[in-house]
């Protein structure tokens, strides 16, 4: 079971990043740090924002998401600005990319990476259209 999260963690994580996220993310994430959406009758795992006020947290939350984008971002054809928020387990990514216009901001457009064929479709225009 997920554990809430103190918006220093995440403060952390987009410092490690150099992106701010989205903040219907941030909202949901702050009271339920990792977890699962559905979509299309498909479960999706949350990354996590590494959580490190103690041992359980620190264990449960160490594939993060800086984590879990770093070993994306090695995958061919995976959005080289693309941050990784969940994983169906199979490899299959959903990402939010920066906002064009600014580029220290992900956008709030939820988009699924396939593996297969490295295509980006949308799947929630808000993240919070998902909750």
């Amino acid at each position: 079971m997920p554990f809430p999260v103190d918006i220093t963690m995440v403060k952390e994580t987009e410092g490690r990043l150099g992106i701010a996220f989205p903040v219907a993310f941030v909202d949901r994430m702050m009271r339920s740090n990792g977890g699962e959406v559905v979509i299309e009758d498909e479960e999706w795992s949350l990354h996590s924002f590494l959580d490190t006020t103690d041992a359980t947290r620190l264990k449960r939350t160490c594939n993060d998401i800086v984590q879990e984008t770093t070993n994306a971002r090695e995958w061919e054809a995976f959005p080289s600005a693309g941050v990784a928020i969940a994983s169906n387990g199979m490899g299959d990514q959903l990402v939010f990319l920066p906002d064009p216009e600014r580029p220290t901001q992900l956008q709030p457009t939820v988009l699924m990476w396939s593996h297969e064929t490295g295509e980006l479709d949308v799947v929630a225009k808000d993240f919070g259209d998902l909750e």
